[in-house]
């Protein structure tokens, strides 16, 4: 991959590269040769990341997307941001799409800006997503889905009732709807 390529791909994930190294590699047996490329990165906004433990899910996303399973769009910085593994930012967008599909108000562009902008909004709808629909989901002790259902309801409310855009409350109402 150019890198032209992949500086993009890194961008939507909210790295920005500050250094780039690419090694000859040859195989052994004269099997082969390959380049590696090697990218020192930092968050864009400043944050911190633990690349040594979300080094593995960040590893599979890029694996994704440039094998083409996986939209490179700006959503992709919720696997940094909000700590969501690349299908569950997929499913993410696949609500934000159907939503967008029945309720087309906000351009593509800025419904993605809000929910990384609200990466905590993100995790609850995961969260809700999870314990609707995982079957392989370990409830606690004195704990039923109906329960967790409430819990993460009224995590929505809460969030909901912090979140000062109108428009932005529309954009995150309208998925959470969906899930719902």
């Amino acid at each position: 991959i150019l890198l032209t390529d992949s500086l993009p791909i890194l961008a939507n994930f909210g790295l920005r590269v500050i250094e780039q190294v690419s090694e000859d590699i040859e195989l052994s047996d004269n099997e082969g040769a390959f380049i590696m490329d090697s990218f020192k990165v930092q968050a864009q906004d400043g944050d911190s990341i633990d690349l040594v433990e979300r080094g593995e899910d960040l590893a599979e996303a890029l694996r994704m997307v440039l094998m083409g399973t996986m939209e490179n769009d700006l959503l992709n910085r919720l696997l940094l941001r909000a700590g969501l593994k690349a299908r569950e930012v997929d499913m993410l967008r696949a609500y934000i799409n159907c939503a967008r599909q029945i309720e087309a108000y906000f351009p593509l562009e800025s419904t993605r800006r809000v929910w990384v902008d609200h990466p905590e909004a993100a995790q609850l709808t995961t969260r809700l997503f999870h314990v609707k629909f995982d079957p392989d989901l370990t409830l606690p002790k004195g704990k039923d889905r109906a329960s967790l259902l409430e819990t993460c309801h009224s995590g929505v409310k809460a969030y909901l009732g912090n979140v000062e855009s109108n428009a932005e409350d529309r954009v995150l109402r309208t998925v959470w709807n969906l899930a719902d």
